[in-house]
């Protein structure tokens, strides 16, 4: 900002730089026509330096130096030699132009001797190249020294600074010295045309004075002329007519009107002859005779009648309102005799054709004149013409120059000024040449400095990315650690809906593990705020899963929309399906779908960076879970019987031990069942082992269906069955014993067509506590009561009541 009202100093005093040890004594005010504000703080700590303390301003266009140097007072002016917006000459020109002008200091990275040159003729008081700062606050200094030791603007007008303006003079040399200053100020082409228009005004003037003088000479020639007849008149009528007696007699009396009538009727002239008392002699018009001549109002025929002066009038009458010009003139007889009378005489005819032929005649010089005028306006035109088309041309193209435009050639011209004209256009290329290559140096370095802003914007988004990148890896690896461990599948996906927000934190969704029983996706785990549909998904009700692909949905855009998504997904937001399988087998359905305050545009399409994402989550989730399911089909070919697909004697060990342990911990009851298949060996030998087997499998499928969800049903061997059922008592275990023995008694087989006998199964019952402690103790107690069964005809359940018999050999 320009300087404050408490920064103003004196401009009449000089100021003096501070010694060692006042550094930054000196207020300065300073425009900084700058466009880096790198450069601009150096320039600034340097002159802090040298003893200022600075305050400035930057700006780097025309408009803004121009509002700078209206708005306040600077000290200085430091401009840079090269802007984007507008050259350093440029600028130079519009700090000189200011009134008044502040001291004006260049600064440039590239500067040479024609630099210097073309600074100094705009007015720079210096030029100081940027990697030599150092010199800056000296050359300040003597600028400023410059400014004070000359007069100011205030005290060129004769008062002292800060005077009030005095009054113009009022002897005129105010508007003299406006005069002079407005006549400098005229170009060299308004001089010119100035200078040629008072010539022609001249030659103007001196053809109206010979016009005047020609019309004044004919006026006197005609009255002249008119004088010489009325004098040849008079003396003919005097030397011939009139005899030299005192007065007219009657006979001369008659004569005269008998003359008069004459030269009226042959010259078409008005004559009138009067007496020596003004008395009407002779005249055409007989009405006028002997009365006094009433048509001279100046006296013109009295004056006459006495001197013996010629003399002219205008005889001006109600029937001649224009007046008619006469002339009179003494009438008197030969010799120097006495006036005997006046004669006068009209010569309005000759006056009228003298005029008209002075008339002619000032046409003609008019006319000559006029042509004159012309070929000298023609011959002054084509003298001036390569002044007037050269002149301006040149002045127009030094502003320009000095403007900074060096585009504009300057063009041809002939003679002297085309020398001119040449030399100037060959500074104008050297000047464009050098500033294109300044240009170029400019456009240089400012494409390097994007350059590396450019390098450096992608370094840090790539940094941005691979932080991210590195944290995702990082949660990956926890993700697949925890999935690694033994764990189930509800497990598997608590752990997923716990990543799935921090790996994708602009998504909501749902994983969906298929039913080992039937062809349907159930829900596992949601998570975000928008989570998918929780219902159950068919295969053919996801595209993802038909088309075994990822299946996005955008808005806007032509797509086919999962029925699951209709009615949960949201109307503007996209969302996506991807089926999770491994080894050709689908295991599980991941749907994403868009948070709504992470997408601001409803046409914004899926980032490639979350699909990517998605896609390196799916493919790793779905390995885990395919070693999930690898790892608990082996767990169940492990605990299960193959045949029958109940489970086999280890897991019925593993699980009588450990509910048996729970059941003495909450002191509840367990029953132990042990069944048998009647008469299965004659049934095998008689049907075959595949008949049996199918006969053992219908078996195990009775047992499972018929037993609770806590309950464990186990082959224990051949066609030998153990059922556990936790916490039933010996009634309870009793009526499951006997609705399983009707069950089996209900299954009916077909070989080749035909119908099997009905099956029938023995049972026995043993409860924990009554008949043991120990899982052998129950064991051998059920089977001590299967066996009595047996012995009592088969077809039967019997709870045991005595001690176990071959309890070893049970649990061998």
């Amino acid at each position: 900002m320009g300087r404050q009202e408490d920064m103003t100093t004196n401009a009449a005093s000089s100021p003096e730089r501070p010694g060692p040890g006042q550094e930054g004594t000196r207020p300065l005010a300073v425009l900084l026509v700058e466009d880096s504000q790198d450069d601009a703080l150096l320039i600034l700590e340097e002159l802090k330096r040298g003893g200022f303390a600075p305050s400035s301003r930057r700006v780097t266009t025309e408009q803004e130096i121009r509002q700078a140097l209206a708005s306040a007072t600077w000290d200085v002016v430091l401009v840079d030699y090269s802007l984007p917006l507008i050259t350093g000459p440029a600028a130079l020109c519009v700090i000189s132009a200011a009134r008044p002008a502040p001291p004006a200091i260049l600064l440039s990275g590239l500067m040479n001797e024609a630099t210097m040159e073309a600074a100094c003729s705009l007015g720079c008081q210096g030029y100081v190249s940027k990697d030599k700062l150092t010199k800056l606050p000296p050359m300040v200094w003597q600028a400023l020294n410059q400014t004070a030791s000359q007069p100011s603007q205030a005290q060129s007008h004769g008062g002292p600074a800060g005077a009030e303006p005095l009054p113009a003079p009022v002897d005129g040399s105010g508007g003299r010295e406006a005069g002079k200053r407005w006549f400098h100020g005229l170009g060299v082409r308004d001089r010119m045309l100035m200078g040629a228009g008072l010539m022609l005004l001249g030659i103007l003037c001196i053809i109206a004075s010979g016009i005047l003088i020609i019309n004044s000479q004919t006026e006197e020639f005609s009255r002249k002329q008119a004088e010489l007849l009325a004098r040849r008149s008079a003396l003919h009528f005097s030397g011939l007519e009139i005899g030299n007696s005192a007065s007219l007699t009657d006979a001369q009396r008659e004569r005269l009107k008998k003359i008069v009538a004459e030269v009226h009727a042959v010259y078409l002239r008005d004559l009138v002859v009067v007496d020596r008392n003004k008395i009407t002699v002779a005249d055409i018009v007989p009405e006028t005779l002997g009365t006094a001549y009433p048509h001279d109002q100046g006296g013109e025929v009295a004056l006459t009648l006495v001197d013996g002066h010629t003399r002219h009038f205008e005889e001006k009458s109600a029937n001649y309102p224009a007046g008619i010009k006469q002339v009179v003139a003494p009438l008197r007889g030969n010799g120097p005799g006495p006036i005997q009378g006046a004669l006068i005489l009209e010569y309005t005819p000759e006056y009228n054709a003298n005029r008209q032929m002075a008339f002619i005649r000032a046409q003609v010089l008019t006319l000559l004149a006029l042509i004159g005028f012309a070929i000298c306006l023609l011959v002054g035109y084509w003298a001036y013409r390569p002044l007037i088309i050269a002149v301006p041309r040149l002045a127009k193209a030094s502003l320009a120059m000095a403007a900074g435009d060096l585009t504009t050639p300057v063009g041809g011209l002939p003679g002297e000024m085309g020398r001119l004209a040449k030399a100037l256009e060959t500074l104008r290329l050297r000047l464009a040449n050098q500033q294109a290559g300044l240009a170029r140096e400019t456009d240089q370095r400012q494409g390097a400095e994007k350059a590396l802003g450019k390098a450096h914007l992608t370094l840090t988004i790539q940094a941005e990315e691979l932080n991210k990148r590195n944290l995702n890896l990082s949660l990956l690896g926890e993700m697949g650690g925890q999935l690694q461990t033994d764990m189930n599948f509800s497990e598997a996906a608590a752990i997923t809906a716990d990543y799935m927000p921090k790996l994708l934190p602009s998504w909501s969704g749902g994983l969906y593990l298929i039913n080992a029983s039937q062809p349907v996706y159930e829900l596992s785990a949601l998570w975000g705020e928008f989570p998918p549909a929780k219902e159950p998904i068919e295969p053919a009700g996801c595209w993802a899963l038909r088309r075994r692909k990822t299946h996005i949905v955008v808005p806007g855009e032509t797509g086919l929309v999962c029925p699951h998504a209709k009615a949960r997904a949201l109307p503007h937001q996209p969302h996506m399906c991807e089926a999770l399988s491994a080894q050709g087998k689908q295991l599980a359905l991941l749907i994403l779908q868009r948070n709504p305050q992470m997408n601001a545009d409803p046409q914004t399409t899926v980032l490639e960076a979350d699909l990517a994402l998605m896609k390196v989550i799916s493919e790793r989730l779905a390995l885990h879970l395919a070693n999930l399911q690898l790892r608990e089909n082996l767990r169940q070919q492990a605990i299960r019987d193959p045949l029958t697909g109940l489970f086999n004697r280890r897991y019925l060990e593993e699980t009588l031990q450990r509910e048996l342990s729970r059941a003495k911990r909450q002191q509840s009851p367990l029953a132990v069942i042990m069944a048998d298949l009647d008469h299965f060996k004659v049934f095998n030998d008689t049907h075959g082992h595949e008949t049996g087997d199918h006969l053992l499998r219908a078996v195990g499928q009775v047992l499972m269906e018929g037993v609770r969800g806590e309950d464990v049903a186990c082959r224990f061997g051949g066609e030998e069955f153990t059922l556990v059922l936790p916490g039933a008592g010996l009634e309870a275990a009793r009526e499951r014993a006997q609705a399983l023995r009707l069950k089996v008694k209900e299954i009916s087989l077909q070989v080749n067509g035909q119908a099997l006998g009905p099956v029938s199964m023995s049972l026995g019952v043993a409860v924990f506590p009554e008949h043991g402690q120990t899982e052998r103790d129950l064991l051998a107690m059920a089977d001590a009561a299967l066996y009595l069964a047996k012995d009592q005809g088969r077809d039967q359940v019997v709870v045991s009541s005595a001690q176990p018999r071959t309890a070893n050999n049970l649990m061998g």
